[in-house]
């Protein structure tokens, strides 16, 4: 349970909202959100001066547009608290927002849903604007089809749009959104096409959207990783416990490619915004994982997706300086 949520519940005859303290023993229903920050500061963060002020409440204008749109759809989706970093994490004090990040899976795991905006890059455009019809900024790429029906069924046209009117999403492109992807057994992702819901904390997984575009959520540049996304989920949630080794290891594998093309804003994060997806591979295989350290000379090489029988700890090393640029002082890592 987070310590600090946004009480979304309209204060008075205002328009205001609050941060509260949840405290250890009382247990909230929430909704989290998931979104990029963009390269500017935020119009209000939780910091240790402003905290009584926004216990007290505050203006909801005085927000960026998509904690604004968040707290819409906290809302109109009949919950009363939202999750959302900038205003749960106090700020500037690193030994409490270093304790919040390394639990910041479970927060996205344990929330009732989370909230994705895949659609803006920055924090002040929102994601619940108007959203042109897929093909409308291509014309030229769009056509209908009439299909025989029969004679008690109303007529329909299909419409079809080329694979090159798929947009694309900002928030795919960042490091730290793929654990709050990941943690999430459900969310509701706003995308520049569709609002897509996922479900797989059910006994069977469920997704629905308001389009048809449902299975074109990943950007195109890359690898489709939507199986290993899905597999990945259920094992940050902790549905799957048996599975053979060899699969594991290739998801593993497969998730690690993909997050290191994704971009972080300061390369000291590259290794912590990836370690609750690793821990949780790691208690599966039986395996710990270690960031940075000496203690494993060698590294199997399927563990990296390589068909030598062995990697040397210096070949290893070399790997990982491609995978996490920016990272001085790498010696050896243990992938899992």
């Amino acid at each position: 349970m987070p310590r600090i949520l946004i009480d979304a519940k309209k204060l008075g005859n205002n328009n205001d909202v609050r941060i509260t303290e949840t405290g250890p023993h009382l247990q909230f229903p929430y909704v989290a959100l998931s979104y990029c920050w963009g390269q500017q500061g935020q119009a209000v963060i939780l910091t240790k001066q402003n905290k009584m002020r926004l216990l007290n409440g505050i203006g909801l204008r005085l927000l960026d547009r998509s904690i604004q749109d968040a707290i819409k759809v906290t809302r109109e989706l009949g919950f009363q608290y939202l999750w959302i970093d900038t205003l749960c994490i106090m700020q500037d004090d690193d030994l409490e927002k270093a304790h919040d990040i390394v639990h910041m899976h479970n927060i996205y795991r344990d929330a009732a849903f989370t909230i994705i905006a895949s659609r803006p890059a920055n924090v002040t455009e929102g994601f619940l604007q108007f959203r042109e019809p897929a093909g409308a900024h291509a014309p030229n790429t769009l056509f209908s089809l009439i299909g025989e029906h029969e004679a008690n069924s109303e007529a329909n046209s299909v419409i079809a749009v080329l694979d090159g009117d798929k947009r694309h999403e900002p928030w795919d492109d960042r490091a730290w959104t793929l654990q709050g992807r990941l943690s999430s057994g459900r969310f509701l992702m706003f995308g520049n096409f569709q609002t897509h819901w996922s479900c797989r904390r059910g006994e069977h997984p469920y997704e629905d959207g308001d389009g048809w575009l449902l299975h074109q959520q990943w950007d195109r540049r890359v690898v489709n990783y939507r199986n290993e996304y899905n597999l990945a989920t259920d094992i940050m949630n902790q549905k799957t416990t048996r599975l053979g080794r060899k699969l594991l290891l290739h998801n593993w594998y497969r998730i690690l490619v993909c997050y290191a093309k994704k971009e972080i804003t300061y390369p000291q994060d590259r290794l912590p915004a990836i370690s609750s997806i690793a821990r949780a591979f790691a208690r599966l295989l039986d395996d710990e994982w270690l960031a940075a350290t000496k203690q494993r000379a060698k590294v199997s090489a399927t563990r990296l997706g390589f068909d030598a029988p062995e990697t040397t700890s210096e070949e290893c090393t070399e790997v990982i300086r491609e995978l996490w640029g920016g990272i001085e002082n790498v010696r050896t890592v243990n992938l899992i």
